[in-house]
């Protein structure tokens, strides 16, 4: 699971990709299979998130990094570069944002839901 957290230092990244509907499987699957297997296990790697919206035309990349430089460091492999070619084969567009984490809040109650709580809606 995911810890968002203001420490001072932490590299965040906001990272819309821009996909046609019909590139979208295979972009979400190139970044799963990618950050699985190789970004993962990259030194200062924290966490990856990644979100498709309704319409399949953007995906949104959650992630965290200790630190720029370690950040960089994975960037500068041949195996990072020729992720960032496969990806670019399948965006139309991408666009990174770096991003300083500044504040969070969790719920507080005991009735709030988690991932592992089952659908109330479900019935």
């Amino acid at each position: 699971m995911s810890v968002i957290t203001t420490r001072p230092g932490i590299l965040t990244l906001i990272i819309t990709l821009h996909v046609r509907p019909e590139n979208c499987d295979a972009l979400l699957a190139e970044i799963e299979r990618t950050t699985t297997d190789f970004i993962a296990r990259q030194p200062g790697f924290r966490s990856a998130n990644l979100h498709r919206t309704e319409d399949s035309t953007r995906l949104v990349n959650y992630g965290q990094w200790e630190s720029r430089e370690l950040y960089d460091r994975a960037r500068s492999t041949e195996e990072f570069r020729a992720f960032s070619a496969r990806v670019a084969e399948l965006a139309d567009r991408v666009d990174p944002v770096p991003c300083e984490v500044v504040f969070t809040e969790e719920a507080r109650t005991p009735s709030a839901p988690t991932d592992h709580d089952p659908d109330p809606a479900a019935g």
